[in-house]
């Protein structure tokens, strides 16, 4: 299946997140009909699913978002290179070493370089400063406050999320380092072909 034009414009503004018809729409400048009509054809090739959302008031809202199939027309670098060695490092030297590797190359180097620059920072400029180094690596990553001090961070192109399939602690290893990165209290909301989406609150003292 080839996706060009508007149903490519589509497929990267769900890339994004959920989102309704009528805000794909707005989005990319045609009618609310016109727009179904696309996502109908998506729904049917298997890329785009959809689910009903309760609102506080009125009816329903049915929101769009990508499927496992919609990931092929986003393409990470080098990605089937890294899961042949890993799987060639887990036949050789065993699964034990083949997690130390992915620890050291998930959390623990990312974290003396992301460390050296966080003294004192605010749980928002580190929140700031974990952005910067998430989209240095090719994520298109980015925060919003939910009150009370709390925060959302969305990684719309997460670079483990094919990784999850045959070795799942590589998202414990980023949640991990989120944790430590961010002195707060992290946990993954939900990861799909969309990405992932993130909790974050300051930790709270305990007595």
């Amino acid at each position: 299946m080839e996706v060009s034009g508007t149903k490519r414009e589509i497929l990267g503004l769900l890339k994004r997140g959920r989102f309704s018809a009528p805000q794909l729409a707005q989005a990319v400048g045609i009618s609310t009909i016109v727009m179904r009509r696309h996502l109908d054809a998506l729904e049917r090739d298997g890329v785009v699913a959809a689910s009903q959302e309760r609102q506080p008031r009125g009816r329903p809202v049915r929101r769009y978002y990508l499927t496992e199939r919609a990931q092929r027309f986003f393409p990470k670098n080098h990605l089937g290179l890294l899961e042949a060695v890993l799987a060639e490092l887990g036949e050789l030297c065993g699964q034990e070493v083949q997690r130390q590797v992915l620890r050291r190359v998930l959390l623990e180097r990312p974290l003396k370089i992301l460390d050296s620059h966080l003294n004192g920072a605010s749980l928002e400029n580190r929140l700031e400063r974990l952005v910067e180094q998430q989209r240095a690596l090719g994520n298109i990553s980015e925060y919003q406050p939910l009150g009370g001090g709390a925060f959302a961070y969305y990684d719309y192109n997460c670079l483990v999320l094919d990784l999850k399939r045959s070795l799942p602690e590589v998202l414990e290893f980023k949640t991990e380092l989120f944790r430590k990165v961010l002195g707060a209290e992290v946990k993954l909301v939900e990861c799909h072909a969309g990405g992932c989406t993130y909790r974050i609150e300051p930790r709270r003292e305990r007595r």
